[in-house]
C-alpha cells in the first residue's frame, strides 16, 4: 500500500494502481446493526459494509503519519457563504451514487455538504495531492500544493470511496488510518496480548488532550453510525476509556485526591464495554462465513487494513474478523474488571504523594 494518508491500494509491489471494489459487508453480515443502542445516546448504524485490516502483531508499530499530515492549514470557512447551486445542478452531479468533482471549482463545498452520494470522484493537476485528516468539524481531505489556501473540504460518513486521477480509496479504511494517526502522540491504538497491561495503555492513551478525545469520539461515532466495521467499535471503545481516566487525573492534578469510583468514569466504561461486546457480536457473524474460530493460544492482533487490498484472500478475511473478535473480547475482560473493582471500592482513593524539599 502506498503511504498511510493516502491508502491508494496496489495490485501489488510494483503493480499499477487499480480501482478497487471493497467487499460488500452487508451481505457478509445479516446481523442488523439496529442492535447497536450502545453509548449513550447513539443512533444505531444502520449503513453497510466496512471492513480493514492492520498489519499483523505489530499494530502498533504502524508507520506513523509523516509531517504531511500535520501541514493541513488552518480550516478555511466553507459553511457561512449563500447557497449558490440548484438541486437540478445537485442531482445532475451524481451518477449511481458517485459525485464527481472539478478541481478548482468554487462550489466544490457546496456539492460536498448539499449533493448525495456516496463515492467521491476527482481529477486533481500535476504535483497536486489530497491529504486527509480530521479536526472537531470532522473528517476532510485539503490540497497539498493546491491553489486554494490548504481548504478544508468536508465529507460525510456515509461516503465510502473515492477516485483520484483513476486512483480509489476506501474512505473507512482512509478514515481508520487518520484516527489512528492522529492518536499517534500517545502510540496510537494498540492490540492486546496476554501479557498487556491494560491500565496503563489507557492512561496513556488518557494522556491526549480533551479536545483532541473529544475529535476522535466525534468522528468514531459518526463511524459506527454508518458503518459495520467492529474496528470502529473497538477504536471508539478506547476512547471512552480515555475519557473515563480523565476527571481522575484531573482531580489528582488539582487538589490530590481522586476518587474512580464516580458517574462520569462508570458511565464511560459502560458505554465502552457494550461496544466491546457488539464488535465481538460483529466479528463472529463474520468469521462464521468461513466457520472458523479463532485460536485459543493466542490473542490476534489488530488488523483492520490488508483486507482491502486483498478481499478475496481468506488469511486476511480471517484476520481481520479473528483480530477484531479477540481484541474486542480481550478488552472486555479488562473494562469489566476494572469497573467491578471501582465500583466495590476495591481501588482505593488516589492521592498525589507529599512534596519533597526541594534539591539543591
Amino acid at each position: 500500500m502506498a503511504e498511510w494518508d493516502s491508502l491508494q491500494l496496489k495490485d501489488g509491489p510494483g503493480g499499477h494502481s487499480s480501482v478497487f471494489n471493497p467487499p460488500d459487508f452487508a451481505i457478509m453480515m445479516s446481523s442488523p446493526l439496529a442492535r447497536i443502542a450502545v453509548p449513550a445516546q447513539q443512533t444505531q448504524p444502520t449503513d453497510t459494509r466496512t471492513q480493514q485490516t492492520q498489519p499483523t502483531d505489530t499494530r502498533t508499530q504502524q508507520t506513523q503519519p509523516t509531517d504531511a499530515r500535520v501541514q493541513a492549514p488552518q480550516a478555511v470557512d466553507n459553511t457561512s457563504h449563500p447557497a449558490t447551486l440548484t438541486d437540478a445542478q445537485l442531482t445532475a452531479a451524481v451518477v449511481n451514487g458517485k459525485l464527481t468533482l472539478k478541481y478548482g471549482d468554487p462550489a466544490l463545498d457546496e456539492y460536498l455538504a448539499r449533493a448525495k452520494y456516496n463515492a467521491i470522484d476527482i481529477t486533481v493537476p500535476q504535483g497536486v495531492q489530497v491529504k486527509h485528516w480530521i479536526d472537531p468539524t470532522g473528517n476532510f481531505f485539503w490540497f497539498q500544493g493546491g491553489n486554494d489556501n490548504g481548504a478544508h473540504h468536508y465529507y460525510p460518513a456515509t461516503a465510502k470511496a473515492m477516485t483520484v486521477n483513476g486512483q480509489s480509496l476506501d474512505l473507512d479504511a482512509q478514515r481508520l488510518k487518520v484516527d489512528d494517526a492522529y492518536a499517534s502522540t500517545t502510540g496510537g491504538f494498540q492490540s492486546f496480548t496476554k501479557q498487556t497491561d491494560a491500565p496503563t495503555y489507557f492512561a496513556r492513551m488518557a494522556g491526549l488532550s480533551g479536545q483532541a478525545l473529544q475529535t476522535l469520539e466525534n468522528s468514531l461515532t459518526n463511524s459506527v453510525k454508518n458503518s459495520d466495521n467492529p474496528y470502529f467499535k473497538i477504536y471508539l471503545a478506547d476512547v471512552y476509556t480515555a475519557e473515563a481516566m480523565q476527571p481522575i487525573v484531573q482531580q489528582v492534578m488539582q487538589g490530590g485526591k481522586a476518587n474512580p469510583n464516580n458517574q462520569q468514569t462508570l458511565q464511560k466504561l459502560d458505554q465502552a464495554i457494550a461496544l466491546t461486546q457488539m464488535a465481538q457480536v460483529d466479528s463472529r457473524t463474520g468469521l462464521s462465513r468461513t466457520n472458523v474460530n479463532p485460536p485459543g493460544n493466542v490473542i490476534m492482533p489488530l488488523d483492520p487494513y490488508d483486507i482491502y487490498s486483498n478481499p478475496n484472500n481468506p488469511q486476511y478475511y480471517n484476520g481481520f474478523w479473528g483480530g477484531s473478535y479477540q481484541q474486542a473480547q480481550a478488552r472486555q475482560v479488562a473494562l469489566t474488571t476494572l469497573r467491578n473493582l471501582i465500583s466495590s471500592n476495591a481501588l482505593p482513593t488516589m492521592q498525589l504523594p507529599p512534596a519533597l524539599p526541594p534539591k539543591y
